[in-house]
């Protein structure tokens, strides 16, 4: 029989220039009202400048960019077109760290995931297992134990992103980051897969198969230089991060200066 359990423990801007021709500031002895033009001070004209610099360098030169934007969606569709009835395997990546400052937390998986039965076939060359809908979808195994043929009592204990099996969003904590949870399953589950046969459930909704909400996928030990954290959006999805790959752009420089001109600004 196929039981599960889970053990959880906490582990810009643009630039603000004058139209062409005009100046950014009154000329000397300028006023409409006869009274004497108010001067921005010297530090904060300095801080202006530094902000239109730098929104000027982060700003779009040209159309060629909003053309090679269109270009990139083309073809991300084309790709996408092609991928269709093809193997959609996720592989795990070798024991190192992330070699970019962010990556999806699928970098870091234990074993192969597989989507479909063609997946499966495509590793094995072998129909998986009927979908037993009174248990958890698992779209992954340990090869480990894929040969058992039968339950053998034994247990094994595996690292997760834990998330709700009753919506499938991703548990977090107190800090905004994703829980990390231990999987304990017996050793004839975790060599097997509990699949559905296409891409939409054929089970009734309220069958415990669900391909929206599966076992989780075991994942490595992060390196010290790694930790998790959630990506933004609409829905989401733990990321890993690399400590010595995030780099300070453009952008952060402006938006700290921005943030200290606001403060200075307050205080005069």
């Amino acid at each position: 029989m196929m039981m599960a359990r889970a053990k959880t423990s906490s582990s810009g801007f643009g630039p603000h220039s004058a139209p062409s021709g005009a100046s950014p500031l009154p000329p000397e002895g300028a006023s409409g009202s006869g009274k004497p033009p108010s001067r921005t001070p010297l530090w904060k004209r300095i801080f202006q400048s530094v902000l239109s610099l730098a929104g000027a360098f982060l700003a779009p030169k040209t159309d060629k960019s909003l053309d090679c934007a269109t270009k990139g969606l083309d073809n991300m569709f084309k790709e996408s077109d092609e991928a269709k009835g093809k193997p959609m395997i996720i592989y795990p990546k070798p024991d190192v760290p992330i070699a970019s400052a962010q990556e999806p937390i699928q970098s870091i998986y234990l074993f192969p995931v597989m989507q479909t039965w063609d997946d499966y076939r495509e590793l094995f060359h072998s129909d998986p297992p009927p979908p037993d809908p009174n248990f958890r979808a698992k779209y992954w195994l340990d090869p480990a134990y894929a040969n058992l043929e039968e339950d053998d009592g034994e247990e094994v204990s595996y690292t997760v992103a834990a998330y709700d099996p009753k919506t499938g969003a991703y548990k977090t904590d107190a800090n905004g980051n994703p829980v990390v949870t231990t999987l304990t399953i017996s050793r004839w589950l975790a060599g097997r897969v509990n699949m559905p046969r296409g891409l939409t459930n054929e089970f009734q909704p309220t069958a415990t198969i669900s391909r929206f909400k599966p076992l989780p996928v075991p994942i490595r030990q992060l390196h010290p230089d790694e930790y998790l954290a959630m990506s933004g959006g609409l829905l989401p999805q733990p990321v890993v991060i690399n400590r010595r790959k995030i780099t300070v752009t453009a952008k952060d420089i402006a938006a700290k200066i921005r943030a200290l001109l606001d403060e200075l600004d307050s205080k005069l």
